[in-house]
């Protein structure tokens, strides 16, 4: 399997986002399960080890070609897979019957696509006074967040810092997100592109309580959380009264909940073992 996908974990042609630093998880857990298991096989399941995120990304910024599909034509169809994604519209191709996508993205759907945390490398902790009550600073990529703006920009218990999507952020303006994260209470985290996004696992390390607005719920470990206890979760149909939504939560209680999770789900080796866990039951 190794050989087989040699040419398919190249290094990423561009950073996003910008603070983030050294792996992306993909790339975390091929090395980390490579040692671990030489033989990349873990409960009957093979794991194939491609950087979809990788090469998609360099196919759209760089021109590149990868013939992913090619390489999965040849593998043994009869056989259980699975591999790790963190793009949102992975997998793109055709997979063998029996795989198992562990998937940050989420906007490709299916019993076999398993929700994992939307995280990359940690933001430097800041501790600052909240004085903010909500906050949003970001780019207005999708409806829901378009909806959000046009509802509550002019109300003053919010703050907006909207600016067109780029994908080279200069640090001033990254600095200026995170230190506005740090001061929020709560955190607008709409989904983007895709059905979630970076800013509800940036939140919760800044001790930020995230506002999830969906339209199609993307949530990991449910049958180990209580999402309800840890972020207030907005529908698009309930825009309208997310302001009686958060008056009615308990911000400490929710950032204690986060504390007492956060390591064991929300970090990489979290995240890693979670799916380990899952593997070795099934």
């Amino acid at each position: 399997m190794l050989e087989l996908t040699k040419n398919l974990r190249p290094i990423s042609l561009i950073t996003y986002p910008n603070y983030h630093k050294d792996d992306y998880f993909e790339e975390y857990f091929f090395k980390r399960f490579s040692q671990e298991h030489p033989t990349l096989v873990l409960n009957g399941y093979t794991y194939i080890p491609i950087f979809w995120t990788n090469c998609y990304v360099n196919k759209t910024f760089g021109n590149k070609f990868y013939d992913i599909q090619g390489v999965l034509n040849k593998m043994n169809h009869s056989e259980k897979y699975f591999s790790i994604s963190q793009h949102d519209d992975c997998v793109l191709e055709t997979l063998p019957e029996n795989t198992i996508i562990f998937s940050m993205g989420g906007n490709k759907v299916g019993d076999n696509i398993i929700p994992i945390p939307l995280v990359c490398s940690p933001i430097k902790r800041i501790t600052n006074n909240k004085d903010i009550k909500i906050s949003f600073v970001g780019s207005l990529t999708h409806r829901l967040r378009n909806k959000l703006y046009q509802i509550y920009h002019n109300d003053s218990d919010f703050l907006f810092k909207v600016k067109n999507w780029e994908l080279n952020t200069k640090e001033e303006n990254v600095q200026d997100f995170i230190n506005i994260m740090s001061r929020s209470k709560f955190t607008l985290s709409p989904r983007g592109y895709g059905k979630t996004s970076f800013r509800m696992y940036e939140s919760f390390q800044l001790d930020s309580v995230p506002i999830y607005v969906y339209d199609e719920p993307w949530l990991p470990w449910i049958d180990e959380i209580d999402w309800d206890e840890l972020i207030i979760k907005v529908n698009e149909t309930e825009i309208p009264n997310l302001k009686y939504k958060v008056e009615n939560t308990d911000f400490n209680s929710m950032i204690n909940y986060k504390n007492e999770l956060y390591d064991t789900y929300f970090t990489y080796d979290g995240i890693y073992n979670n799916i380990i866990k899952r593997l070795k039951k099934w």
